[in-house]
């Protein structure tokens, strides 16, 4: 009886991946046409019913029954990334061959068949123990313009939870100009409020990785393109040194799905101005992300703010307040949004702004953007 509920509940998942791999083999990640290659060459296996692509979901959705259809595919394909960026020996000079050999949706097929053969335990482990790590300066702009329209003093401490690379804080105290937005909100209002960087106090950032080491900055990189934006690569490195030279950030190891934040009396409650959360709740369970919001409450302050910015629409009848089982990626869709949390908002989400994808090169005023605007305004002529 187990053993059946099992296998219905994987079946209904399997269905559930296969809808997301076809939404995303039609609207790729950026447009992005060796994606949508091998997404479509991922259909042609699961279609001819080969037995080790089959294997490899099963098992994965096995040991992450919570998983949407929409992160594993993202997480299936960094899998793929990965394996072919630092298992693969493209070429023995060190020069990648990767994307561009895999120009077709034939390749990718010839290419997965070979994967899911040599390589599919590799596979497994990261579908079963990795997440996708947040590395994406630009994503920082949206805290940023929040923080700044709430911000009641000339400095402010801040924490980041999921900081991945470890880039945002760094960036704000640096005062590292984002790329340009295009901004459809009234008269501009958001990007107005972007600059000046605010001006970090105490930069506290969490993640169950260490960015430093040589694994995990592999992973991060194998996240954090898509495989048409390798170019960019030597770019992002050189970021890496600069945001490297803050100082007022201190990185800790920690789980924040397991244990409270002051647990070790490291920090007290009521001691941050600002927590933000990036991109990291759609990867969790809903038990863990009520964990991951407990902390952020502990330890902010009583006009403090938790900023979160994901993939996810307001919802009130789930127990963390966002609904995460949203599109991704459409042409129509502005899918990934920032909203702010807090006493200010009577502890509800309110949505601030809305971006096309994750990669925030424009925005419009979200759900709740006039009505934060009339708070923020309200808390500093009361302040």
């Amino acid at each position: 009886m187990n053993t059946r509920k099992k296998t219905n509940s994987s079946l209904s998942q399997i269905q559930g991946v296969v809808s997301e791999l076809k939404k995303q083999n039609v609207n790729p990640p950026g447009g992005d046409k060796y994606i949508s290659d091998c997404y479509g060459a991922c259909l042609e296996l699961i279609e001819d019913s080969h037995e080790n692509v089959i294997d490899i979901i099963q098992y994965a959705l096995h040991y992450r029954p919570y998983i949407s259809p929409q992160y594993f595919v993202n997480l299936f394909f960094r899998a793929l990334q990965y394996i072919e960026l630092y298992e693969i020996n493209n070429d023995s000079s060190g020069v990648h061959s990767y994307p561009v050999r895999l120009s077709t949706q034939k390749d990718w097929k010839k290419e997965l068949v070979s994967i899911f053969e040599f390589y599919a335990d590799d596979i497994k482990y990261i579908l079963k123990n990795k997440n996708t790590v947040t590395t994406v300066l630009q994503r920082y702009a949206g805290p940023q313009i929040l923080i700044n329209m709430f911000k009641n003093s000339d400095s402010v401490t801040v924490a980041d939870f999921g900081c991945g690379g470890n880039f945002g804080l760094p960036g704000m105290e640096l005062e590292i100009a984002y790329e340009k937005i295009d901004d459809h909100s009234p008269e501009g209002l958001a990007t107005s409020m972007l600059y000046p960087a605010p001006t970090i106090n105490k930069g506290l950032a969490f993640d169950t990785e260490d960015p430093h080491k040589e694994t995990a900055k592999e992973w991060r990189i194998s996240c954090s393109f898509y495989p048409s934006e390798f170019s960019k690569l030597a770019k992002t490195l050189v970021l890496e040194d600069e945001v490297a030279k803050a100082r007022k950030t201190r990185f800790t190891l920690y789980d924040l799905t397991e244990n409270p934040v002051d647990e070790k009396g490291s920090l007290p409650r009521n001691c941050v101005d600002f927590v933000i959360i990036s991109t990291m709740l759609y990867q969790l369970s809903p038990k863990d992300r009520e964990s991951v919001l407990a902390n952020a409450e502990r330890i902010l302050t009583s006009e403090g703010l938790i900023v979160v910015q994901d993939f996810a629409i307001k919802d009130e009848n789930t127990s963390s307040g966002l609904d995460f089982n949203t599109a991704w990626f459409s042409k129509y869709t502005w899918s990934y949004r920032t909203f702010v949390l807090g006493e200010i908002t009577g502890w509800k989400f309110k949505e601030a702004l809305q971006w096309p994808n994750g990669r925030c090169r424009a925005v419009r005023e979200g759900e709740d953007f006039q009505l934060i605007a009339e708070t923020a305004a309200v808390a500093h002529s009361t302040s």
